[in-house]
């Protein structure tokens, strides 16, 4: 097997990879949008951390206006948060939010209230020096914004850090759930790493088959938004768009779940058997080593220790996400086409 043959075998294993994460990241969608998580998450946040003011939150129509009578929101922008957070400020105190000093002495009316303040005392604390830092910032020669702007991005940024700390605990939990799935998914289809190395060694169609797949795979825009998309889930909350998860929605996702789940592991079949057939891996097995191991039970825990490494190695490599086995396989494409041109000029040479 020369060096190229390795370097496709390996690039088909890194693809068969990437599209057993890309089913997951597909099981894993369908399942948040049903249990509706992220809009769990968010609402237990603003119920933690502005407990008096989460019915103004949740019911304010620049946040979730069509979703009237529903008690959660799946999305809310920084720029809205601050927008929703002023309006709340000033609402309490009976003022409008027009000017600085206004939504100052709304905070300090609130503060007098102590206990009975919606809002709660150590954000006041923060509010206030917020705006003591929007009114240096405003004096600065070059400085294009108002203060009241320099105040709402303020409060921006804080909602940003807050939402990156929550997008943690998303990325948890769907780690969690990742090495699930992959497992359930792996063994149902039968994903032996070492049983498809083996298969894609001795089967040089198929393995050119799948290497140029692979290949066109990572030159593909679309494969690369939909691996780029897998790190829009797992890493934040607040930035995925703000789809209203609820109803017709949710059948929706989980129907273009379903739809892609069923694409992919067809693509999968197309290039190497899939599925449980004991029978046939088990004959192969013997015929391999039946001079090594003449004993029929000796064989048989030979095979099965073979059958759950492989199965591991697969569930190990799903859970590492599509991006990762993305940039992986173009890393492993660039390499291709860079040892293509070297080895043309070597025959071209040998020709002289």
């Amino acid at each position: 097997m020369t060096p190229l043959s390795i370097l496709d075998l390996i690039a088909g294993m890194i693809f068969i990879y990437f599209l057993m994460s890309m089913i997951c990241n597909s099981i894993i969608e369908g399942i948040a949008a049903i249990t509706r998580v992220r809009a769990e998450m968010l609402t237990k946040w603003i119920q933690e951390n502005l407990p008096k003011l989460k019915t103004h939150f949740v019911n304010h129509t620049l946040l979730d206006g069509p979703n009237k009578g529903v008690s959660t929101t799946s999305y809310i922008s920084a720029s809205n948060f601050a927008f929703v957070l002023i309006d709340a400020i000033t609402k309490e105190a009976g003022k409008l939010p027009a000017t600085l000093n206004e939504i100052e002495t709304a905070i300090t009316e609130l503060e007098k209230k102590a206990a009975e303040s919606p809002l709660p005392l150590d954000l006041a604390r923060v509010l206030k020096i917020f705006i003591a830092e929007a009114r240096d910032k405003a004096k600065l020669v070059n400085q294009t914004k108002t203060e009241l702007e320099l105040f709402r991005l303020s409060i921006e940024n804080w909602f940003d850090s807050m939402m990156e700390r929550l997008g943690g605990t998303f990325k948890r939990w769907a780690s969690g759930l990742t090495l699930l799935i992959s497992s359930i998914a792996v063994i149902a289809l039968n994903i032996d790493s070492i049983q498809i190395a083996k298969y894609l060694y001795s089967d040089e169609n198929a393995r050119n088959k799948l290497a140029m797949a692979a290949y066109s795979a990572s030159e593909d825009s679309v494969m690369a938004a939909k691996a780029k998309s897998t790190t829009v889930v797992i890493d934040s909350i607040y930035k995925i768009p703000p789809n209203k998860i609820y109803g017709d929605t949710i059948i929706r996702i989980v129907t273009k779940s379903s739809k892609n789940i069923d694409s992919t592991v067809n693509k999968i079949a197309s290039f190497i058997p899939i599925g449980w057939n004991l029978g046939a891996e088990q004959g192969m097995y013997k015929l391999i080593h039946h001079k090594t191991q003449k004993c029929e039970c000796v064989s048989m825990f030979g095979f099965w220790w073979q059958k759950v490494f492989g199965l591991l190695i697969t569930i190990f490599a799903v859970t590492l996400g599509a991006p990762f086995w993305f940039d992986v396989l173009s890393k492993v494409a660039n390499l291709r086409n860079s040892i293509k041109p070297l080895k043309s000029e070597e025959k071209e040479k040998e020709k002289k």
